[in-house]
């Protein structure tokens, strides 16, 4: 983990005000844990909408602690670590995974690099892009943007590297978001902003091939 070996330990309190700072709080968590440190909450967030589904989202053992009465807190971190450059992309950005399913092919060969199948809720948006502040490079696949309603600004707002596989045509980018076409070479991985991944019509994915095989 690329935060692990620089501060190991590390020991949050966060008072999250809203379901947004909640959801990126335990993206924190999940980072905690495989350091062998912590996030303790101020305050029981069950009462908040999106506490059931990040229950769910968080790992068996990862467990946010609950404390009263403490008013020394920490603000939410802003981008601990700058994205994780991935090695197995050529610096002139042509694809190198030729006739290969893209994201499979670097999954087998990039550490840093977490595919996520499914974004069920915007709490997860969220708490993954929280993960991906931490160095990792997080792709996540989602039929329709709109199924992820508020975590679309929260990200860009806090400018979390978070990259989005999207699975239909996008006429216009969301606010804050960046758009990478599929057919544009395999740079739109390196970006360092929310970025969403349009994927190529097949004649374009054909002719991407046949340029790749060149």
């Amino acid at each position: 983990m690329p935060g692990a070996t620089r501060f190991p330990g590390l020991e949050w309190t966060f008072a999250p005000a809203c379901q947004e700072e909640l959801a990126e709080a335990c993206g924190h968590a999940w980072v905690q844990a495989r350091a062998g440190g912590s996030v303790r909450l101020t305050a029981d967030p069950a009462g908040q909408p999106w506490w059931p589904m990040l229950q769910s989202w968080l790992p068996p053992g990862v467990g946010l602690q609950v404390i009263t009465g403490s008013t020394a807190c920490d603000q939410l971190p802003q981008r601990p670590f700058p994205p994780i450059q991935l090695a197995s992309l050529p610096r002139d950005g042509l694809p190198p995974w030729g006739a290969a399913e893209p994201l499979a092919w670097l999954a087998a060969r990039e550490t840093w690099l977490i595919v996520v199948d499914e974004v069920p809720h915007p709490a997860a948006a969220i708490a993954w892009a929280a993960v991906a502040s931490w160095g990792w490079r997080v792709v996540a696949r989602v039929d329709r943007l709109a199924d992820l309603g508020a975590a679309l600004p929260w990200i860009a707002q806090r400018q979390l590297p978070l990259h989005l596989w999207l699975g239909e045509q996008l006429e216009e980018a969301p606010p804050g978001w960046q758009v990478a076409r599929g057919n544009a070479r395999a740079l739109w991985l390196q970006h360092e902003w929310p970025t969403v991944h349009v994927a190529a019509s097949p004649r374009a994915r054909e002719r991407g091939s046949e340029g790749a095989r060149e």
